[in-house]
């Protein structure tokens, strides 16, 4: 599925997207159309290469064809006022002539929107506006077309990148708790150790622990796919932890739970202090896939209470 869901708002994504665009072309190239007075007249910028942009996040959760609609209309809609703001755009654009035009959406499903941006590209060029190439075209665009400047502004911390948290399949769960047997063995010990021996919370526990694992291990395997620079940062912040951990067991005189939690806002402050721009939730399912890992794996131990 080309791109995600947006979390955020309309506005967030606009601006999003205008810092990707300004890392992407040469300084000063980008030019952003205010919006506040009469609309930004169907178009968010435009590079002077030719390249225009507009964006659209609508407010999910949206089926597929709800979704597809909406982005049909945006297109209609804003195409439409190339036309009638002629006049304004002719001043605003020159000497830059349109060869491109991309709706930057958060996600789309339907290669229907494409053909739909197509047929009503095609009919602007036959309104032979000053500023409009002929052979114009149109494009549909997601995060995936500026990951570079998404892990680029990631590590500046501005914006917000999330990353989607799934939850494993069943058969992954299975395959993994075969393949490492020997690492459920030592998470069974150690959350019979957090649980003070009871049964029901163990079980809980260790359930839970798994869970958590692999759907860190989801996330780093779409950063590692999508993002490998930002992959990179966080691989770094937990080997960076974890060379502490045997020092840390040895020397904390607390409970086990406290040390737990010591060690999982330890990990996620320095999470945070590594890559500023992801967002909470994905902080959160890194900082829990590393700890489930170092129980599993066992860098992180317990002294028996």
């Amino acid at each position: 599925m080309p791109g995600e869901q947006w979390k955020r708002g309309a506005t967030e994504w606009q601006h999003y997207v205008g810092n990707l665009i300004r890392r992407r072309v040469p300084f000063g190239d980008y030019v952003e159309i205010p919006d506040r007075v009469a609309g930004d007249c169907g178009l968010e910028g435009f590079c002077r290469d030719g390249n225009a942009f507009q964006c659209y996040a609508a407010t999910e959760p949206l089926s597929v064809t709800e979704l597809t609609e909406k982005q049909k209309r945006k297109v209609t809609q804003d195409l439409g006022k190339l036309e009638k703001n002629r006049a304004v755009l002719e001043k605003l654009l020159q000497p830059t002539k349109i060869r491109n035009w991309a709706l930057v959406v958060p996600r789309w499903e339907d290669k229907a929107l494409l053909t739909h941006a197509s047929t009503k590209i095609q009919g602007i060029c036959s309104k032979n506006l000053p500023f409009v190439e002929p052979g114009c075209t149109a494009n549909i665009m997601t995060l995936d077309d500026f990951a570079v400047e998404v892990q680029i502004l990631a590590r500046a911390g501005v914006g917000s990148l999330s990353v989607p948290v799934t939850d494993p399949h069943a058969a992954s769960v299975a395959e993994f708790s075969v393949k490492h047997d020997d690492w459920l063995r030592h998470l069974d010990r150690k959350v019979t150790t957090l649980t003070a021996g009871k049964q029901e919370q163990a079980t809980q526990l260790f359930e839970g622990f798994l869970q958590m694992y692999l759907r860190g291990q989801n996330v780093l395997d779409t950063l590692r796919t999508k993002y490998p620079d930002i992959h990179a940062g966080a691989d770094a912040a937990k080997r960076s932890q974890e060379r502490k951990l045997a020092l840390h067991s040895a020397l904390h005189e607390g409970s086990a739970k406290a040390s737990l939690r010591e060690v999982m806002l330890n990990f996620g402050g320095a999470l945070r202090n590594q890559l500023p721009g992801l967002d909470d939730e994905t902080v959160s399912a890194l900082t829990d896939e590393a700890i489930a890992d170092w129980l599993l794996r066992c860098p992180m131990d317990f002294q028996n209470e």
